[in-house]
């Protein structure tokens, strides 16, 4: 166990969890078809900005995570050069960004606005970011909802979420959840056992905490920090929100 241990990272895992969730993908590239330049807040190991790349996208990440940083550096180094030539990564926590360009596109992949749990980071985090947008840009925000996981808004046992074979190696994902309604936070604990020929071979446990904004008061938040929304959608194919959209993919610009 101590050899896997030493090989296998949060970014595999976080990867690995995420290995079958591509369904925003064509939405970014519908989006941003016409983009010159374009920040991706929370980059982390590069699920979206590959695609983007691939494309043809230029594409400036942020991250102030350096494990997931070296992730994607890794695999940068390996893909083709028009791919790794369009990708840029700054590490630094988007709280507090101090870039030295100007976007056309900006936008909070994947539920990565959920990750700030207070108001402070939430208005330092817009304030931040409106001072690297330029006239007539645009944010786009993917946001949790209370539909986004199963049974968010109750305690949940234990779930198993996924088996993933790799070799010889049989990886069991299983899901433990809370959600508080009066601090709006949900924490989901996610369980990564690694079994070789029924042997235990390598098991870990990751915390993840999200608060679950509601669209009413995520357009106040918007407007007290000087954005405007101009679309709303529940779902990836960019249909109507509604009370059982899975996400809320919000698209504003600064006033």
């Amino acid at each position: 166990m101590n050899n896997e241990q030493n090989v296998i990272r949060e970014p595999d895992l976080y990867d690995l969890f995420n290995s079958r969730d591509r369904d925003d993908i064509g939405m970014y590239l519908s989006l941003f078809s016409e983009a010159q330049n374009v920040l991706e807040l929370g980059i982390g190991t590069g699920r979206v900005s590959f695609p983007l790349a691939e494309r043809g996208i230029r594409i400036t990440g942020v991250d102030n995570s350096e494990e997931m940083l070296t992730s994607l550096r890794n695999k940068l180094a390996n893909a083709p050069e028009h791919i790794s030539s369009k990708v840029k990564i700054i590490n630094q926590d988007f709280c507090n960004l101090d870039i030295q360009d100007k976007f056309d596109f900006a936008f909070y992949p994947f539920c990565t606005f959920n990750y700030l749990l207070t108001i402070e980071q939430q208005i330092s985090a817009l304030e931040s970011l409106k001072k690297h947008l330029k006239k007539g840009s645009e944010v786009i925000f993917d946001l949790m909802t209370i539909q986004t996981f199963p049974n968010i808004l109750y305690n949940a046992n234990q779930t198993h979420y996924d088996s993933i074979l790799q070799g010889d190696i049989e990886i069991n994902i299983s899901t433990r959840s809370s959600f508080d309604q009066a601090s709006q936070l949900f924490t989901q604990y996610r369980s990564f056992e690694y079994n070789r020929q029924n042997d235990v071979i390598f098991k870990k446990q990751i915390k993840m905490i999200n608060r679950v904004f509601l669209l009413g008061e995520f357009q106040l938040l918007l407007e007290k920090c000087g954005y405007k929304i101009i679309k709303k959608y529940g779902s990836y194919d960019l249909l109507k929100f509604n009370s059982s959209s899975y996400c809320l993919i919000i698209i504003a610009t600064p006033k």
